[in-house]
């Protein structure tokens, strides 16, 4: 089995633009041989590094507050299409943490590439570095069902954003039709047998999932949940009809979940002055042409 080495085995990607944060963050887009191109960033926290990764180019889940899911689905990344995302960033930034958290959170969905993104799992190796993995998702079922199966050590995260069914399906149109009770069951399943406690992201928009009977609703569908409730700012995206919530009404919707006795995070959204949102700088730097997608230097 071969083992994943930063600049040896695996080459890194290419860096075709970066940014760096006043938050010290660094998004990444990168290029791939065939001449596409996806994202990354690197995330320093106090405790550890992260690095957020993509696993598909494009995205054909098409949720409605997120800049990747407008530019539509292309194919999925290969695993070393994914591990040369990680040694990119290290050949770059050189990270000192002894602990560093790989996030299969940027660019797709990544159950719907279970298999590159396990073989990147079992194989990764950046040297004496203890390495985290955690994987955020829109929560297909069948998606849900191969990732207890695969057995795996994986954070999961899932995208829920409304407790509400019709407005679930609004802003996350592949949802449509499945209840928010049967993906969370699903999502609790594999927290029990990972041992692994699930996240709950939630994106707070302005009048459309911010209000006390959204935190009504979503308190009665997580209490005696087994899930730790994160709650982030929302990074405005160019063709999503949304706005961010202000910081009066995320606290207030904060302080009614924690009084309804749910365990809540207030996620900190890095890089949002340098297009950190999922597929937001990519679209700055690529234009449509005639015969497809071209990138701007």
């Amino acid at each position: 089995m071969t083992n994943y080495v930063p600049s040896a085995l695996t080459p890194p990607l290419r860096i075709m633009n970066k940014r760096e944060s006043s938050d010290a963050s660094v998004k990444y887009v990168l290029g791939l041989v065939d001449g596409n191109v996806i994202e990354c960033v690197y995330m320093p926290c106090a405790k550890y590094s992260s690095i957020c990764v993509s696993s598909q180019v494009g995205c054909a889940l098409g949720c409605t507050f997120c800049a990747t899911g407008y530019g539509g689905f292309v194919r999925n990344l290969t695993a070393d299409e994914i591990s040369g995302q990680i040694l990119a960033v290290y050949d770059d930034c050189m990270p000192t943490d002894d602990i560093c958290e790989i996030v299969f959170k940027g660019m797709g969905e990544p159950l719907l590439n279970l298999k590159a993104v396990t073989e990147v799992v079992d194989n990764l190796s950046l040297g004496d570095k203890e390495t985290l993995f955690s994987l955020s998702t829109v929560g297909p079922l069948a998606g849900l069902d191969r990732l207890i199966t695969a057995n795996r050590q994986i954070t999961l995260q899932l995208s829920l954003h409304s407790a509400v069914d019709e407005k679930r399906w609004e802003l996350i149109p592949s949802s449509d039709g499945i209840s928010t009770s049967a993906v969370i069951d699903k999502v609790c399943e594999y927290g029990e047998k990972s041992s692994l406690p699930p996240h709950i992201n939630y994106v707070l928009l302005k009048g459309v999932n911010d209000s006390e009977q959204d935190a009504e609703k979503l308190i009665e569908l997580l209490r005696g949940k087994s899930v730790f409730l994160k709650l982030s700012r929302f990074n405005k995206v160019l063709e999503a009809p949304f706005e961010p919530s202000s910081e009066d009404t995320m606290e207030a919707f904060q302080r009614k979940c924690i009084e309804g006795g749910l365990t809540v995070h207030r996620f900190q959204s890095l890089a949002s002055d340098v297009d950190g949102g999922c597929g937001q700088l990519r679209a700055r730097v690529l234009v449509r042409t005639a015969t497809g997608l071209t990138v701007l230097s």
